[in-house]
């Protein structure tokens, strides 16, 4: 059984560039993430996207785009 539609992609390195990319270009907007960032961790089965320990989403069944949408709806 597959665990997810997208097994592939890294979508902890996309996370981390997307996060470094908003606070390098955000134009001081997004500078709290340096303190308190967005990360994507894997547990089991499932990917999360996680801030301070706490699980914001379960992106395990999304595309690198649709979790980009879903950070910047955490951002």
């Amino acid at each position: 059984m597959q665990d997810s539609a997208f097994e592939q992609q890294d979508r902890a390195s996309f996370v981390e560039a997307l996060v470094g990319s908003l606070i390098e270009c955000g134009d001081g907007r997004y500078e709290h993430l340096r303190l308190h960032p967005i990360v994507c961790v894997d547990e089991e089965a499932r990917s999360w996207l996680v801030r301070d320990g706490k699980r914001l989403a379960d992106v395990s069944w999304c595309s690198l785009p649709t979790i980009g949408l879903v950070v910047l709806a955490h951002a």
